[in-house]
């Protein structure tokens, strides 16, 4: 697994660098220049910020539209979207 740093996009401009459907369980994150991206074989893997001293998980590599593609990014799953159900089947 590689590491790269890549800036959270905001809803518009997710919505409008692509033609599928973008949910609220979707965030979307990296550059609009051609740079580092998620790529063929990284979906499942995190998307990880340090705070305060702490690792959290805030999304899971979902897809793209190829690898760091101008004015493309990558769609990341929002952990936080499903930590009820997570938390009920891992408890169980």
């Amino acid at each position: 697994m590689t590491e790269v740093i890549l800036p959270l996009v905001g809803k518009r401009r997710c919505r409008d660098s692509t033609r599928h459907l973008v949910t609220t369980n979707m965030f979307c994150a990296g550059y609009p220049r051609e740079s580092g991206d998620a790529c063929m074989g990284d979906s499942g893997g995190p998307y990880s910020v340090y705070h305060r001293g702490r690792w959290y998980i805030l999304g899971i590599v979902s897809w793209g539209e190829g690898c760091g593609v101008d004015g493309k990014y990558g769609f990341y799953t929002k952990v936080a979207k499903f930590l009820e159900w997570t938390n009920a089947h891992i408890n169980t």
